[in-house]
């Protein structure tokens, strides 16, 4: 399982976002996805003829051509969204970005679309010049245009500038093509730039070009095809253009449900009965931030309306419209008079300004169709009121009252407001009076960017209702993101709020569900139908598990956002989910869904961008700044570090941070939160995990590393951490190393290590990043998070690796071994084979080449503990005696007592038991007094062997002069595992009350340290002495919890071994399936590890189920194995083999075998051997009263050996 920094990850996005961006920062620039559009325009020899160098073209003529040709690109751009950055000689650059734009508001089809769009109607337009051109005599004009999409710098304005940037762009003459960098409102620079300026170079005349990125964007609406001998730039051949400009939300061709809004959907409609009913107006206002749902919950509850029962009058509001007067109504009536320059384009006009439309400056045609509409929609009182009507035109921009009886009016803003308002509400009257059967749905969407004018103007319309000559049906539904200025409005116009919140994770999941199958399960289902082989029903369990992850993981990105759910669904079905047409089907489909995910878990659809720049970039640039600074933080933040940070990065009091965060925490850009690890820290969270996302991917580079430094700095500062070396060679075993500087470091401080690892790591400090990711997967490692310890690692090297160039050989191998060495250790733990085999190869390589004798000793060392620990014990014993010959060789005393250490390891595991106490002695003789931790592991393995010997009266010694030196230092670590091993001699022998006692004080141990290995050896060990004591239950429960902790940790070993009791107590208790369950989950753990045998108790207890339920075939064949696996040579160490020998002779005599007899007396063999290895009389005793429980077995005994007396007691007698 990965870890997790909560540091906002770029993914793929980093791999665009070049070094060279850095020295491009614009003043204020911000980083952004955006598509850019080069167009470069020439007019065929216009200047010169090549043959006598005379003029061949007027050059006036020539510049009036040109200037055209500009109008028409500017124009077509900004069209379809675009913003002009800047002209350069016989080119414009057009940067189309949904923050960009008046177009940002609404939801717009992808920016790469509509530039692809723009270019295309661009080409269309210019070709028509380049015939009429042709045909008047002249010689044409050239055209290149190319469309690029990435990130790149954008010098974006803040709200004020937005400001200052609409009374400019007002001040302009509507012919005129402007820029929007004349306004101060956008500017790009970057390798984007540089990248488009390519296309320009390499464009046929009268082409269009496009990038790799904006291909595959636009796959839907052109064809293209490699430029040739450019695999990265696409020539498009031929196109389908039906982008609309504002299109609708969702997926295409998915008509989804409405999910999760039945409550309010209920509401409208009963509001809407009233009103009908009662003859009413019914006022409600649908609150919610963007992407929640309004305008569906809208569309929806309009849709089950009866079409012939209403008439609906609609408006919008839009972002830049917030500065122009009166901007709500303009939009109504262009909308609803379909105030349009042709039938294909369905703008609203805020291309005409309020102030050109006032001044006279707009087109006559403009107001002709306002007045036109009136005429046509409520003849009678436009009759009556005409000047009225021209004044409503003026008001609203659309055309100055040229009415010089009223030129006293005209002048006074205050009487045409008067006169205006007035007849806009006896139009409403009489509009509904030419409907009187009908009920009016007057919807106003994005109310929160409505101008002050507007919701003035609106409050009086409502508020003058009962001034209407008839009773008036109208149901007026007002679309709002949360603010104050419109919850003012709501409640001084009495509406009804509803407020709508994220839907619940079972509502996020059946829309999920509902789009994946209505796109893709269709196609998965139906190939699932035809498998028959079991590999295929294995690929149908993987679709299921997959369709199950897909849900998740659209969940827990959306937040149960209805718009980001259906936009996420896009974006992942657009790149590549099985079943979405682009797929390519590959055997394993987990690997790909995998690759898929991950490619998508950093990444925002451009959609989504453009709805919360738009909300970014409302924000004062201080206020947005703090937030991107906050962003590098990740979701949740505390102002412990943020405060310090922003007081450092923007010279902010204490006071003005406090002030900040809670006038963000009222406009719902953050929210608080509650405290995760440090727990006297005040928390914050962003209000959405992808508001954070683009507030993060907005931060330049430049910017961002300078952030990332910071928090790193402060965090170090924080906790204190100094980072220490790494060890200059391995440590004895895995986990074994530990300093007592290191014994007191606790959570906080693994919390935070990685965290400040990723902060360096994305300040561009990879030296630092690789010493503290390093420093975490020691710390993990010593407090056996291995998973942690291993991703830690991992990162480390994959940095270290990628930066190899900035380290001096000699350093960067030897930094490199110490860490594969490290991550070596902790792969075992948790069960990675791949990576431990190619990490054992690397060491040596390794080794080799630094030419040091120690880390040779260490890499034979690690085999051949990794060999033992597999079974592999002739390899593991090579490997361990080479080790202590390097060592002997290069008077290595210490390595040679290490190598001898591991040899006896080794032997031990071999069963070679005589053998292995001879390594640990002399291993003992070789360790330094002074070296507490080489003598400690050298008398718990002598302890070890005499416990598998069940000589434990000597296991219990050598454990208690190990517990004395661990007692003497101090670890409290090693402190527990020596009571632990007591307690497991104790226990062995029946001393349960002495047993549990060592187990409580070691339990009591792990608890203060939060030790989880220990913690989990002793609930295993509880569980055992419950289940030798008859309490089944009790067992059962501590066995689980021993399974929960290794898991926890990542211990395969320990979890195999609570899996075998766990099935072992469910047999004694009766309950077989749940058994079979858990037997079943310890043999995939058991053959995956190579431990031989736990897996003849695997087989020994399977039998014994099989036996208990009468199956005593399936009981034979297990049986037997388990027997085939005791009697192998090279598997030793099973404990208390005469259990396995005395089940199988008790199978084989029910089924009338003749050698059931022949197991009987190895049975008794073994028992002898064990008895007569006790030599304590006490633990003799005690051993024996156990087996006397087994009457069957002590028969056996005193048949095979009637001369001894071991079994010649009262008890047996009678």
């Amino acid at each position: 399982m990965p870890f997790s920094t909560d540091i906002p990850s770029t993914g793929d996005a980093d791999q665009n976002r070049k070094d060279g961006m850095d020295d491009a920062d614009l003043p204020g620039g911000e980083t952004r996805l955006v598509s850019l559009l080069i167009a470069d325009v020439g007019l065929r020899d216009a200047a010169l003829s090549a043959a006598d160098g005379e003029a061949t073209a007027d050059i006036e003529e020539v510049q009036d051509i040109l200037r055209a040709c500009l109008h028409i690109i500017s124009r077509e751009a900004e069209r379809y969204g675009g913003a002009i950055s800047r002209h350069s000689t016989g080119a414009v650059i057009g940067v189309f970005g949904h923050h960009l734009t008046p177009a940002s508001a609404s939801t717009r089809a992808s920016d790469s679309k509509q530039a692809v769009t723009a270019a295309l109607s661009i080409q269309a337009a210019l070709a028509d010049i380049h015939q009429r051109s042709i045909q008047t005599g002249g010689s044409g004009i050239d055209i290149k245009l190319g469309v690029v999409t990435g990130y790149t710098v954008v010098q974006v304005p803040d709200a004020q500038t937005l400001k200052s940037s609409s009374a400019k762009k007002d001040s302009r003459s509507a012919g005129r093509a402007g820029t929007f960098s004349e306004a101060g409102a956008v500017n790009v620079s970057g390798e984007l730039v540089a990248r488009a300026e390519q296309l320009r170079g390499l464009c046929p005349a009268g082409k269009v070009l496009i990038s790799a990125p904006t291909y595959r964007d636009t796959l839907d609406i052109v064809d293209a095809e490699a430029l040739s001998g450019n695999s990265d730039v696409y020539l498009i051949t031929s196109s389908v253009l039906q982008i609309r400009r504002n299109p609708a939300r969702g997926l295409p061709g998915l008509a989804t449900h409405l999910v999760g809004r039945d409550a309010e959907l209920n509401n409208l409609r009963r509001l809407y009965r009233r009103v009908r009913l009662a003859n009413a107006v019914g006022v409600v206002g649908i609150v919610g931030h963007g992407g929640i749902g309004k305008s569906r919950l809208m569309k929806e509850f309009v849709a089950t309306l009866p079409a012939g029962d209403i008439v609906r009058l609609q408006a919008r509001c839009t972002q830049p419209s917030q500065n122009t007067a009166y901007h709500l109504f303009r939009d109504l009536f262009t909308a609803l008079f379909a105030m349009h320059r042709s039938p294909d384009q369905a703008v609203d006009l805020t291309d005409k300004s309020a102030a050109e439309m006032q001044t006279g400056t707009a087109s006559s045609a403009i107001k002709s169709q306002f007045l036109d509409g009136l005429l046509t929609t409520v003849p009678k009182l436009y009759i009556d009121s005409m000047i009225d009507a021209e004044l409503l035109a003026q008001l609203l921009g659309f055309g100055r009252c040229d009415d010089l009886s009223v030129q006293n009016i005209v002048s006074n803003s205050t009487l045409v407001f008067q006169r205006a308002s007035s007849f806009l509400v006896r139009f409403f009257g009489a509009f509904a009076a030419s409907h009187s059967a009908k009920t009016l749905i007057f919807t106003v969407d994005d109310l929160h960017w409505a101008d002050t004018a507007s919701l003035a103007l609106l409050e009086k319309l409502l508020r003058s209702h009962e001034l209407f000559d008839q009773p008036l049906r109208l149901t007026v539904i007002l679309l709002s993101q949360p603010d104050e200025r419109t919850g003012l409005f709501f409640e001084r116009i009495g509406a009804r709020i509803f407020s709508l919140r994220p839907l619940s994770a079972e509502a996020s999941g059946k829309l999920v569900r509902e789009i994946f199958e209505m796109r893709g399960a269709a196609q998965i289902e139906s190939q699932t139908l035809d498998r028959k082989t079991s590999a295929a029903a294995q690929d149908a369990e993987n679709d299921a598990e997959n369709f199950e992850r897909l849900v998740r993981f659209v969940q827990e990105r959306s937040e149960g956002m209805p718009f980001y759910i259906e936009e996420l669904m896009r974006m992942i079905f657009d790149g590549g989910l099985p079943g979405s047409g682009r797929y390519d089907s590959a055997p394993n489909h987990a690997m790909d869904f995998d690759a898929v995910l991950e490619r998508f878990k950093s990444r925002t659809p451009d959609t989504l961008q453009g709805l919360l720049h738009a909300r970014i970039d409302s924000l004062p640039r201080p206020a947005k700044s703090f937030l991107q600074l906050a962003s590098c933080l990740g979701r949740h933040f505390s102002t412990d570090v943020l405060a310090p940070a922003a007081m450092a990065s923007f010279s902010l009091s204490a006071s003005e941070v406090q002030t900040m965060l809670h006038q963000l925490c009222e406009s719902d850009f953050i929210t608080a939160a509650p405290s995760f690890d440090l727990q006297d820290e005040v928390q914050y969270q962003f209000f959405h995990e992808l508001l954070r996302d683009a507030f993060y991917e907005s931060i330049t580079m430049k910017t961002r590393r300078a952030y990332h430094r910071t928090l790193a700095s402060l965090l170090i500062a924080k906790v204190r951490v100094k980072a220490s070396p790494m060890p200059a060679a391995p440590e004895a075993v895995f986990a074994e190393g530990f300093s007592r500087a290191t014994e007191a470091v606790r959570s906080p401080q693994l919390t935070l290590l990685p965290v400040i690892a990723a902060h360096l790591e994305r300040a561009g400090d990879t030296a630092g990043a690789v010493k503290h990711y390093a420093e975490a997967g020691h710390l993990s490692k010593q407090q056996y998070a291995n998973r942690l310890a291993y991703d830690c690692y991992t990162k480390a090297l994959t940095l270290l690796d990628a930066a190899q160039d900035d380290f001096a050989p000699g350093t960067y191998d030897r930094l490199r071994f110490d860490l594969i060495i490290n991550r070596f250790r902790v792969s075992r733990a948790i069960d990675q084979a791949g990576a431990v085999a190619a990490d054992l190869d690397t060491l040596a390589s390794l080794a080799g080449r630094i030419g040091e004798a120690a880390l040779q000793v260490a890499v034979h060392i690690e085999i051949a503990s990794y060999a033992s620990f597999n079974g592999r014990y002739a390899e593991a014993i090579h490997h361990a005696e080479v080790a202590m010959e390097l060592a002997e060789q290069h008077g290595e005393r210490k390595a040679h007592a290490l190598s001898l250490y591991h040899l006896g390891s080794a032997h031990q595991n071999c069963g070679r038991h005589h053998l292995a106490v001879d390594d640990y002695e002399r291993a003992l003789n070789l360790t330094d007094n002074t070296d507490a931790v080489q003598q400690e592991l050298c008398l718990n393995g002598l302890g070890f062997c005499y416990f598998e010997l069940s000589m434990f009266d000597r296991a219990l010694a050598y454990h208690q002069r190990a517990l004395e030196i661990n007692q003497a230092i101090g670890y409290k670590r090693r402190i527990a595992n020596s009571l632990s091993h007591i307690a497991n001699v104790y226990m062995s022998i029946g001393y349960y009350a002495e047993g549990l006692g060592y187990h409580a004080a070691a339990e009591r141990i792990a608890e203060e340290i939060d030790d989880k290995l220990i913690r989990g050896v002793a609930a295993h060990n509880f569980g055992d002495h419950y289940l030798q004591s008859g309490d089944t239950e009790k067992a059962a429960i501590y066995f689980e919890r021993a399974l929960t902790l290794n898991r926890a940790i990542g211990r395969a070993h320990g979890e195999l071994i609570n899996l075998l009791s766990l099935g072992d107590t469910r047999l004694r208790q009766g309950l077989f399936s749940q058994a079979a369950q858990s037997l079943a989950a310890a043999l995939p753990l058991a053959i995956r590890i190579g431990e031989q045998p736990q897996l003849a108790v695997y087989y020994h207890l399977n039998a014994q189920r099989y036996f208990v339920m009468n199956e005593l075939q399936p009981a034979l064949e297990n049986s037997a194995e388990a027997v085939r696996i005791l009697e192998d040579p090279e598997v030793q160490g099973i404990e208390r083999p005469y259990r396995i020998y005395f089940l199988h002779h008790r199978i084989l005599a029910h089924l009338g075998h003749l050698e059931a007899n022949l197991y009987l007396q190895k049975a008794a063999t073994h028992l002898q051997m064990i008895a007569q290895n006790i030599s304590n009389a006490d633990f003799r005793s005690s051993f024996l009263s156990h087996v006397l429980q087994n009457r069957e077995l002590v028969l056996a005994y005193r048949q095979g050996f009637p001369n001894d007396p071991l079994f010649d007691t009262a008890d047996l007698k009678d």
